[in-house]
């Protein structure tokens, strides 16, 4: 996965460091060359998550925008967080083929996402879910809906019966 990100990123342009940091990483321009710093010590999941997000800055031009207030900035962390929440998704639906009962919640576990993404998690899973299967029309959404109801009424803690088990991360590792 890393790999297939980096590849991508070289191919934009942008340049990838790894140091040693207080924070997972930041996207700037160095010299006229748009570059990612990555923490060093992150692992390989860490690693993947930070550079989509930080890739989106680059590709937004985050860089060249001057960012008045928590408003502004919250938005584009939003914006930076679908987009990589995006990608991350139709990279691991290339190995584990999701289907309309591929369970959320196991996708953010497994990603170590914090649950104030688990509507971007959830929304973005569903439009991959819609366009991959042709779910267009109320009828089909409602029953969707309902079949993953358990995104508003069960905790993680408490995992529906019978769903598909996942081991995301090795696809990574």
């Amino acid at each position: 996965m890393i790999k297939q990100i980096t590849k991508q990123l070289n191919a934009l342009g942008i340049k990838i460091k790894y140091a040693p940091l207080d924070n997972n990483g930041f996207f700037g321009i160095y010299q006229d060359t748009p570059i990612i710093i990555i923490n060093d010590q992150l692992d390989t999941l860490a690693t993947a998550i930070t550079l989509l997000h930080e890739s989106y800055h680059f590709l937004n031009g985050d860089d060249t925008k001057i960012i008045s207030n928590y408003r502004q900035n919250s938005h584009i962390e939003y914006e930076a967080n679908r987009f990589m929440i995006h990608h991350i998704l139709l990279l691991l639906d290339k190995t584990y083929d999701f289907t309309p009962l591929t369970d959320y919640h196991q996708i953010r576990d497994s990603l170590s996402l914090p649950s104030c993404l688990d509507y971007l998690i959830y929304d973005e899973l569903y439009k991959l879910i819609q366009t991959k299967f042709g779910i267009h029309d109320d009828t089909d959404d409602e029953l969707y809906i309902q079949e993953h109801a358990t995104y508003i009424t069960t905790s993680a803690d408490k995992a529906p019966e019978k769903q598909q088990i996942f081991t995301y991360l090795s696809v990574i590792r």
